[in-house]
């Protein structure tokens, strides 16, 4: 009997010790010299994570993209309301815009603005990743709206402009994928000058 009266649930030990750690954090407020332990961003309200999600997604949408349609380089973090903005920017006037934008999003506290700007061999590698995010967004686009072959139509970016090559049936198919093609946001123009007719895939 004695040995099966000292036996608790877990589930009463586990509330006793998250108490007494409960206790041990708010009394740290109070203890001179005590050192307070920063907010974890897995000790977030769910409310609060929300609204954190929600700051990043505003902040995205407005410097996701350059005013020529390129995506830019900006990672955009939130935890408590404490933005920090990583990547790189071409100048210092896109860097000030991101902070800018960033302190004018409605539940912004604070913006760590850790930004920095490219050099040329770096500004020709984001150019490099913004052309392959364009060709992936073109394809998507082709084969979400078109009943071409996947393989029918080879699709490559340079500089912007989208390079179209392989095969259609008529010359207004050809047409109808250039217009497609210059409506995906960041495309600078369209190249179809190695996209053949052949009338046998009518």
């Amino acid at each position: 009997m004695i040995g099966h009266s000292l036996r608790f649930p877990r589930t009463l030990l586990l509330l006793a010790g998250l108490s007494v750690t409960g206790a041990v954090l708010a009394s740290s407020d109070t203890i001179p010299g005590a050192e307070v332990r920063p907010l974890q961003a897995d000790e977030r309200s769910l409310a609060q994570l929300v609204e954190d999600a929600a700051i990043t997604a505003a902040i995205k949408s407005k410097l996701v993209w350059d005013e020529a349609g390129r995506p830019r380089d900006i990672d955009v973090d939130t935890a408590n309301g404490q933005v920090v903005l990583r990547g790189s920017v071409e100048d210092e006037a896109t860097r000030r815009l991101a902070q800018q934008v960033a302190e004018q999003t409605a539940g912004v506290r604070a913006v760590d603005n850790r930004l920095t700007l490219v050099d040329d061999r770096r500004g020709a590698a984001g150019q490099a990743r913004a052309d392959a995010w364009i060709t992936t967004l073109v394809r998507g686009t082709l084969l979400r709206t078109t009943d071409l072959d996947a393989h029918a139509v080879t699709v490559e970016t340079r500089a912007g402009v989208v390079h179209l090559s392989g095969r259609v049936a008529h010359a207004a198919d050809r047409d109808a994928l250039a217009a497609l093609v210059r409506g995906v946001r960041g495309v600078q123009g369209v190249d179809t000058r190695r996209l053949r007719i052949d009338p046998a895939l009518g």
